[in-house]
């Protein structure tokens, strides 16, 4: 049901939730994980995040809210509900939409869908929207301005009538455009 990458990601969450001593893998240790795996990296530049600030965000959070383990006890961390409920939408969805596997798109796509968690939180400070990942996903459209594509002269995003089109008015004002003749009413 889930793709050997996911099962890497969890893997890795799971040492991660282990490593600090946590009760608990939630979706933040996923989410890090995620971070750290190739095809989450890519999906996750291809939308606009920055992985490594996603880390350091995440680890900041991580050693400040979650409680540790006291020392000397040593248990397996379980999977917290929210992180569960993230894997069976993951699944769910993918089988909806006629596929076999659910990937580590389909569980940061299902990540968007947990409105009280940080990880979703930092994936939209990050400007990562659902709507970009299932882009990405399912046609391979990488969000305007995550791989350093062309902005407005003021830095800001362009929209689509600025990039495709060409303000005659704008060049006309600054002459750019050899003036008709017989025009000067007009």
């Amino acid at each position: 049901m889930m793709t050997r990458e996911v099962k890497l990601v969890l893997e890795m969450a799971n040492r991660e939730a282990m490593q600090r001593r946590h009760e608990y893998v939630t979706l933040e240790h996923l989410l890090m994980a995620a971070c750290y795996n190739d095809q989450g990296r890519r999906i996750l530049e291809a939308c606009g995040g920055k992985p490594p600030a996603m880390v350091e965000e995440l680890d900041q959070y991580m050693g400040k809210n979650l409680e540790h383990l006291p020392r000397g006890v040593s248990l397996a961390p379980r999977h917290s509900a929210a992180l569960e409920r993230v894997l069976a939408r993951a699944v769910q969805q993918k089988l909806r939409s006629s596929g076999h596997e659910a990937d580590v798109g389909d569980v940061l796509v299902s990540i968007m869908e947990e409105p009280d968690s940080f990880a979703n939180f930092l994936l939209a400070q990050e400007n990562i929207s659902r709507l970009d990942l299932l882009h990405f996903i399912s046609h391979g459209v990488v969000k305007e301005n995550a791989l350093g594509e062309k902005t407005g002269e003021d830095g800001a995003k362009q929209t689509p009538l600025q990039k495709y089109t060409t303000a005659l008015v704008k060049k006309a004002a600054a002459g750019h455009i050899d003036p008709l003749v017989g025009r000067a009413i007009e």
